[in-house]
């Protein structure tokens, strides 16, 4: 049985197609073969549409300076995707190196929306989805792609029409030489977690359910089961979900909103599913790693953002003092290193740069 939508917290504007201050938006073309329709121009009178008219997804894809990837993403899923109707929009972060300008070049039928300044994923994802309407939302980032043949959202689309208790449904994500990423499917994050992270203790012992609980590491993800959290790399989400819990929380710059999403999911009684049969290619930090030093520490922030919503500010602020004790252990331990292997050096300098920056927040909150 589907769980009660109740109290709505978070109302779409769906149809709408409204401009925030920061964005610019620009309607493309229909791609008729694959049932996508024009939205509607913003000056045309806002009306509900029918139910039928509604499209089965809406894929959503953020991009930050990953021009070539999001082409191959955008390629990739036009191929690789049919049987269903779909929308494709592109969300440009600020990129420098011509995203925006490639997509509208070589992708008229895909709806872009152009960001003044970076808003991090979250807000980026979220400024989308009040203006969509489908029965399902996929979060896909712009350095994943569908193997060939593989027709892996169109699938998803079918295995949540079979299965109404599941609200958040996500595949099998590898990296392009076939490893499997252990953050597709993993529990919720918790203080023991971050004493298993920065100790090492999980890196030492992935075998071990006690230190790998986190990454269920122990596990080999090659079943499909009920999980706690999925990757926001390839995320698909009811339309009523999103109703009911709200869009991606804006506070998450980079990092953390798929653990905050995917516990307000859990919390609203519907299921978090890992589907293992379905498998989608996934660089991994493509954006991250164009963006400052500084922004690099924001994964790590996102966790104790994290854990002061849901646990309370005592938790965050143990969580935070575990932390600022281990970086202390190992800005010491990196710079003796340091001090003694002149060849790795430049690599060193930058691990300890980032650790200190992230100790001095611990400790400051800056």
């Amino acid at each position: 049985m589907i769980p009660p939508v109740g109290r709505r917290v978070w109302r779409s504007t769906r149809g709408a197609a409204t401009l925030g201050p920061l964005t610019e938006l620009r309607p493309r073309a229909t791609m008729s073969d694959h049932r996508l329709s024009r939205p509607m121009p913003p000056e045309a009178p806002i009306s509900a549409p029918a139910e039928s008219s509604r499209i089965d997804l809406s894929i959503i894809i953020v991009s930050y300076n990953t021009r070539e990837l999001l082409a191959r993403c955008i390629t990739s899923v036009v191929e690789n995707t049919a049987g269903i109707s779909y929308r494709i929009y592109v969300v440009d972060n600020a990129s420098s190196d011509g995203s925006a300008e490639m997509v509208r070049a070589r992708y008229p039928e895909v709806i872009l929306e152009k960001n003044r300044e970076n808003l991090g994923f979250a807000q980026a994802n979220s400024q989308v989805m009040g203006k969509i309407d489908s029965r399902y939302v996929v979060l896909l980032n712009s350095d994943t792609a569908c193997p060939p043949g593989s027709r892996v959202l169109e699938r998803m689309v079918g295995h949540l029409d079979a299965h109404p208790e599941i609200g958040a449904l996500g595949p099998r994500i590898v990296y392009p030489d076939g490893r499997i990423q252990l953050h597709c499917a993993r529990s919720f994050p918790t203080l023991w977690t971050v004493f298993c992270m920065f100790s090492s203790l999980a890196q030492r012992f992935p075998n071990n359910r006690f230190t790998g609980g986190y990454l269920m590491s122990y596990w080999d993800h090659k079943t499909s089961r009920e999980v706690d959290l999925l990757l926001g790399a390839c995320m698909m989400v009811r339309e009523e979900v999103i109703e009911q819990v709200g869009p991606l929380d804006g506070q998450f710059f980079l990092g953390g909103e798929d653990v905050d999403w995917c516990r307000r999911i859990k919390d609203a009684g519907w299921k978090i599913y890992y589907l293992s049969d379905l498998t989608l290619e996934h660089e991994g930090g493509a954006s991250k790693a164009l963006l400052p030093v500084h922004e690099s520490t924001e994964t790590h922030k996102a966790w104790f953002l994290y854990f002061r919503k849901h646990h309370g500010l005592a938790y965050a602020v143990a969580g935070r003092l575990i932390t600022a004790g281990f970086l202390l252990f190992w800005v010491s331990f990196y710079s003796i290193r340091y001090a003694f292997t002149p060849g790795q050096r430049e690599a060193l300098a930058q691990t300890i740069k980032i650790r200190v920056e992230l100790l001095t927040w611990c400790l400051s909150g800056r």
